[in-house]
C-alpha cells in the first residue's frame, strides 16, 4: 500500500472508548506458518506474488520509491549489482 502523504483529519471523539490508531510494518505473521501457506497458495495459482514485485538497480532507488508512492508497484526490490530481473 502506498504511503499517505497528507494529514489524516480526525473528528473529536474518534479515539474515545479505548479506540487507537496504530501502524503495522511487516505485519505480525509467524514466518514458519505464513511462508508455507503463501507458497501453497502460489502453487495453486491463487497468490501471484511475482506480479506484486518489481526489481530496480540500486541506482534507480528514486524511481523505485516514486513507483511505490504512486501505486505502480506494491513491493519495489533494489538489486545492488544494478541488474533488472
Amino acid at each position: 500500500m502506498a504511503r499517505l502523504h497528507e494529514t489524516l483529519p480526525l473528528d473529536v471523539g474518534t479515539l474515545d472508548r479505548g479506540r487507537t490508531i496504530s501502524h503495522i510494518c511487516e505485519g505480525d505473521a509467524v514466518p514458519g506458518l505464513l511462508i508455507p501457506r503463501l507458497t501453497a497458495l502460489w502453487q495453486a495459482g491463487r497468490f501471484p506474488f511475482d506480479q506484486l514485485i518489481r526489481t530496480y538497480p540500486l541506482a534507480d532507488i528514486n524511481e523505485a520509491e516514486h513507483d511505490c508512492d504512486t501505486g505502480r508497484v506494491v513491493k519495489p526490490v533494489l538489486i545492488p549489482d544494478g541488474r533488472r530481473h
